[in-house]
């Protein structure tokens, strides 16, 4: 059994607005997890769901701001 996949999203402190986007699941052989970068809430919030959406078979949790997390369906926040 493997473990969920967190994606986390986070805001930027100087830049409000800003938000980085990680999944561990997309963590390479050098065992870095690649950043995405989006603008506005909508913008993460699809980012986060494009990522959920391509290892749902494996299971997410998505850690969000509540701006964020406002954006995104109550159901598709995690699956197991």
């Amino acid at each position: 059994m493997n473990a969920r996949a967190i994606i986390t999203v986070t805001e930027s402190l100087s830049m409000p607005g800003r938000f980085a986007i990680k999944c561990d699941a997309r963590r390479d052989k050098r065992g870095i997890v690649p950043t995405a970068e989006a603008r506005g809430e909508q913008a993460a919030a699809a980012k986060a769901l494009e990522y959920a959406i391509a290892i749902r078979s494996r299971g997410y949790a998505i850690v969000a701001p509540a701006k964020v997390l406002n954006c995104i369906p109550q159901d598709m926040r995690e699956r197991e």
